[in-house]
């Protein structure tokens, strides 16, 4: 009988922890730069992968920027994503990634070269297991993109070379404590 009531409430889609029966539906919109000249990146695919999931796991949403770079995606149940927009080879363009807490129903994220090595950044911590995916609300992610505006402004990044990418990101961690911290002048 039990199992019977919680099939019929999950069906029922009154599956959500809200007492007011509306479903926790979260929406992302955004626009993709791109990290080497901060043009708009038309038409191009995207992942959205749960942070809290494994690495290997499958991706929660796609889907492919419209003729202006514009993407959005929803998703339910779900408070720490990561988009990523993989590199076009066609076109040398590198890969393009943001970190995005899902704090309310509607959330906006522009992602371009400091989301990029913030969200490389914040996606290592949690990967490397220094720091818990709850953990990236959205101050630890300020933090980290604060980290890697610095880092860029000082110290410039080859988005085409990997090792000055991961320098970059090696120091973002560092100057944030993996973004526990603002960066310090």
């Amino acid at each position: 009988m039990a199992l019977a009531l919680c099939t019929a409430a999950v069906l029922s889609g009154c599956d959500d922890d809200d007492d007011d029966g509306v479903d926790d539906i979260k929406n992302v919109t955004g626009v993709v730069l791109s990290v080497l000249n901060g043009g708009v990146q038309a038409n191009r695919e995207f992942a959205v992968f749960d942070l809290a999931q494994p690495a290997d796991a499958a991706p929660v949403a796609s889907g492919t920027s419209d003729s202006n770079g514009e993407f959005s995606f929803s998703l339910k149940g779900i408070d720490i994503v990561f988009v990523a927009f993989p590199p076009v080879e066609a076109t040398a363009e590198p890969r393009s990634s943001g970190l995005v807490f899902l704090d309310a129903k509607n959330n906006q994220k522009q992602l371009e070269d400091f989301t990029d090595v913030a969200c490389v950044a914040g996606v290592s911590a949690v990967r490397d297991g220094s720091i818990a995916a709850a953990q990236l609300d959205d101050a630890r992610i300020a933090n980290l993109e604060a980290g890697a505006q610095q880092v860029i402004e000082q110290d410039g990044v080859d988005f085409t070379n990997a090792d000055s990418v991961n320098a970059a990101v090696a120091k973002v961690r560092e100057i944030t404590n993996d973004g526990a911290n603002p960066p310090q002048g």
